[in-house]
């Protein structure tokens, strides 16, 4: 659900989501549906291979829980 990236330490952003899953911090990953099919399949991939779970919302409600003004194409949970 949305609520836990208001309710947790997260990062927001296609570029600082894939250096999270990357370096193991992630927990969880929120992708936006309706971003670029690359940038979108770069997510899936690292994510799969961290054996993340993802959860697909749309890039407004996405911005919108992450408390920033704009439209977001991914954002993550992050182990406390």
């Amino acid at each position: 659900m949305l609520s836990e990236l208001s309710d947790s330490k997260r990062v927001a952003g296609y570029k600082q989501t894939l250096r999270a899953i990357k370096q193991g911090r992630a927990v969880k990953v929120f992708l936006a549906k309706d971003i670029d099919p690359a940038i979108f399949s770069a997510v899936v991939k690292a994510a799969a291979e961290a054996k993340l779970p993802i959860e697909k919302v749309t890039m407004r409600e996405l911005g919108a829980a992450c408390f920033i003004d704009v439209p977001t194409a991914a954002a993550a949970t992050l182990a406390r």
